[in-house]
């Protein structure tokens, strides 16, 4: 750890040889630990222990682990390369900068960035216990619910282009709000070094990784933000796992039958106002409430400026992209430490599922639904859909989505159906 402060009186001057020297490990060390990762830690650690004759031996063999995986891919994203170009570096970073900020405060990691997609991990030890991983798979399963708000709020900060590529993106989408896909899995995966010995990747090789790329990519057909397959629904406490709704039941080739399971989102929010809005409506109880003379609510009242001024400059700075070299304060994003009871406290988090969870008629309606579609009871499934979509204004992704499978059978279940669909 050479973080910490190295005194005047123990000899460490700016420019000496010792302090270069610490200076450049500790850089080094710093460029490993973004460029290789979590999943990287066990090739350096090798290399440093095993490595004979001062060469890198990185095509070593994997390692087996056990993982929550979860990735996301942003929508629309090879139209908006195409208006961005060179910006489009600036677009994606600052939404890793928000999704990375959010997945390490939930005690995960972010992995590789392909483009305009994100693998995240949660790895689970062996001896872990249940109570343990319900609690990463919580914090894993919020990551994506308040990457959605958080992308939502700073739709200006991940948007701030030259005028020439707002103007190609607004003309090409007008109204455009990042959006993006996820899909959130549990498996084993082979960890290691993918490469040769001129460029690896420390990364994750199994079927299970390929399978949460399948749930993101699910996603759009489904009309949702995020598929859960059920191995990790079942993994999750009963506090997250009350707001999960079953929405189909799959196989595919050589695997045996699960779940698809999501957490509602009401995409439709607009979060930036929403915050600024319960702002002012805690200013104002403020400047009712208390038996505060004048003097003291104007040291409050500058206080909070103070500290408002303070926030708005917290975060790291990139240079604008104005072509003023102008300098841009990214978000500092925060997480507070999870709590099991964040699903019921949490505004933002009830709010956000509002639109399946504010009428108390929609989910027993909609699970026996479900239960009818899987017996292959498909009038009463096309009956209950159509009562589903209608009770959520017609935002019912998974409601459409089945509508249409009893809709190409002529609305009824094949003689051989077997409770549930063939995935290619």
């Amino acid at each position: 750890d050479y973080d910490k402060e190295l005194g005047e009186k123990d000899g460490f001057f700016e420019g000496m040889e010792t302090t270069i020297l610490l200076n450049t490990i500790n850089k080094i060390g710093s460029l490993m630990r973004v460029g290789f990762g979590e999943a990287g830690a066990s090739v350096i650690a090798e290399n440093l222990k095993n490595s004979a004759g001062g060469r890198l031996n990185l095509m070593t063999g994997g390692r087996m682990i056990t993982s929550i995986f979860g990735f996301c891919d942003v929508r629309q994203f090879t139209d908006t390369t195409e208006c961005l170009q060179e910006e489009v570096m600036l677009f994606v970073n600052r939404i890793g900068h928000i999704l990375h900020n959010i997945v390490v405060q939930c005690s995960g990691s972010a992995n590789k960035n392909i483009g305009d997609a994100f693998l995240l991990t949660w790895k689970l030890e062996d001896d872990m216990p249940t109570e343990q991983m319900a609690l990463l798979a919580d914090q894993a399963l919020l990551t994506f619910c308040r990457a959605l708000i958080e992308l939502s709020t700073y739709q200006d900060f991940i948007c701030n282009f030259s005028a020439a590529a707002n103007e190609r993106l607004y003309k090409r989408f007008p109204g455009y709000l990042v959006r993006i896909g996820s899909g959130l899995h549990v498996g084993w995966a082979i960890e290691g070094a993918i490469g040769s010995n001129r460029k690896i990747d420390a990364s994750y090789l199994s079927p299970h990784v390929n399978f949460t790329e399948f749930l993101e990519s699910s996603t759009k057909a489904y009309g949702v933000p995020l598929l859960i397959s059920e191995p990790f629904f079942k993994m999750l406490s009963p506090y997250s796992a009350k707001y999960i709704r079953n929405v189909d039941q799959i196989r595919k080739p050589g695997e045996d039958q699960l779940g698809l399971y999501t957490y509602d989102s009401d995409l439709a929010l607009d979060w930036a106002q929403l915050r600024r809005a319960t702002k002012n409506r805690t200013e104002r109880r403020r400047s009712k409430g208390g038996a505060l003379d004048e003097n003291n609510r104007k040291g409050r009242n500058r206080k909070n400026r103070q500290k408002d001024a303070l926030d708005e400059n917290e975060g790291d700075v990139e240079e604008g992209s104005d072509g003023n070299n102008s300098k841009e304060i990214a978000p500092d994003i925060k997480v507070a430490k999870y709590k099991q009871s964040v699903w019921e406290k949490d505004g933002e988090l009830v709010q956000l599922r509002h639109m399946v969870y504010t009428n108390p008629e929609f989910r027993p309606m909609w699970d026996t639904g479900i239960a009818a579609y899987i017996a292959g009871d498909w009038p009463t499934a096309e009956h209950i859909f159509n009562d589903t979509l209608t009770m959520s204004g017609g935002k019912c992704g998974p409601s459409k989505f089945l509508l249409n499978e009893i809709k190409e059978n002529g609305g009824i279940a094949p003689n051989d159906w077997p409770g549930y669909r063939l995935e290619e």
